[in-house]
């Protein structure tokens, strides 16, 4: 009798630790560099287009299904040509997180865009303590279509290099939600 009554409850924390399990996925690049925990509202891309060393994933908004998605991520963790010192990762990181808005609009401009406004420029820093940006914008496309883009760029090790890129769906916009999830994203990445 008594394990009657439990067994509805016992069922329902089973579906909340498997939810919670589903909701916390762990994967790394073919490469092996690093890994990056998917957070609520991020999905790896139904499609694929992941490479050695880059993983691909969807932003979706609570209600999108199927291939209804708020944008595109990559995060590529790989091994620079030349590793920097910490010093001179430093400086870059600086650079780009001060001049966000001139490499942005020099960004849209380089695609024949218009950059429209800065949605977002705050400092990243990586789980190991380098020094990073995460900057996003909006812009119109040559072809008149406005989208959002985040990109971002740190180091996991002296030796390994990770970098976010993020394109919102054609016609949309990041939203602050969406871009709250993204940065989680980024702050998931570890080695």
């Amino acid at each position: 009798m008594v394990f009657r009554s439990i067994l509805p409850a016992l069922a329902v924390a089973v579906l909340a630790i498997a939810g919670q399990a589903a909701a916390q996925t762990r994967l790394s690049p073919p490469n092996g560099l690093g890994s990056v925990l998917l957070p609520t509202g991020i999905e790896r891309h139904p499609l694929g287009g992941d490479t050695d060393e880059t993983l691909s994933f969807i932003v979706r908004r609570p209600g999108q299904t199927g291939l209804d998605w708020a944008g595109l991520c990559m995060v590529s963790i790989s091994r620079p040509a030349k590793p920097p010192t910490v010093e001179s990762w430093t400086t870059v990181a600086a650079i780009y997180y001060a001049n966000a808005e001139q490499k942005a609009r020099e960004r849209v401009s380089g695609k024949g865009g218009t950059f429209d406004r800065m949605l977002t420029n705050k400092p990243w820093t990586s789980k190991t303590g380098w020094a990073g940006w995460f900057t996003a914008y909006q812009a119109t496309t040559k072809d008149g279509v406005s989208e959002s883009s985040v990109f971002g760029g740190t180091q996991l090790a002296i030796d390994i290099r990770v970098v976010l890129n993020c394109t919102s769906s054609q016609g949309q916009s990041f939203t602050p939600a969406d871009l709250a999830v993204i940065e989680k994203l980024s702050q998931s990445v570890s080695n």
